[in-house]
């Protein structure tokens, strides 16, 4: 009876373990998509900052626009027109790239907004999918621990997919695509399959 005990502490004790690892790693997981929603941020402020000058460049444009102006009622009409044609076609000019440089920052602005809510959506989804799966986990094994040993192989079965189920959200939240980060993610996901496959 008492070895039976100790084997049932040993097992409490070792879920006990993989319940604080996995813990872990959903608190890592959450602090990358903090400083990544950080990241987002800032990056926004700095596209409204530069949107903002866009829009003092434009000011300048209509500026010029009525110097133009006043510059053909004080001179000659017909000096005045040929100055005027060369002035307001750079005028024009300039207005149009300040016009493109705008949409184009708030199309940055927009894509961004975009992506940070689709970040957040995804954070969500993962958290949840996560805590759903730690739940299972837990019931996987109060269900293990009443039945005995033939559940322990499937159960180690099931940390294994978990594990490789929150690799892959893991993987989801690190890696932007560039190959310097993409090596990086490959090999949290690395280290980070085989911590739960040893335990």
């Amino acid at each position: 009876m008492g070895k039976k005990s100790r084997i049932a502490a040993a097992a409490a004790a070792a879920a006990a373990g993989r319940n604080g690892r996995l813990i872990e790693n959903l608190k890592i997981v959450t602090a990358s998509l903090a400083k990544e929603s950080a990241q987002s941020r800032k990056k926004m402020e700095q596209l409204q900052f530069h949107l903002a000058s866009m829009a003092a460049d434009r000011d300048i444009c209509d500026g010029l626009e009525r110097d133009v102006l006043a510059l053909v009622l004080s001179t000659s009409l017909g000096e005045a027109a040929e100055r005027t044609t060369v002035e307001m076609t750079a005028a024009t000019e300039r207005e149009r790239n300040l016009s493109t440089k705008i949409e184009s920052a708030v199309a940055e602005l927009n894509a961004a907004e975009m992506r940070l809510l689709s970040l957040v959506t995804e954070n969500d989804a993962k958290i949840k999918e996560l805590e759903d799966l730690k739940e299972r986990l837990q019931s996987m094994e109060e269900q293990a621990s009443e039945r005995g040993k033939p559940w322990k192989k499937w159960l180690y079965s099931a940390a294994a997919t978990a594990t490789l189920l929150a690799t892959t959200a893991l993987a989801t939240f690190c890696c932007d695509g560039s190959f310097a980060r993409s090596r990086i993610c490959l090999r949290e996901k690395f280290f980070f399959f085989f911590f739960f496959l040893n335990f």
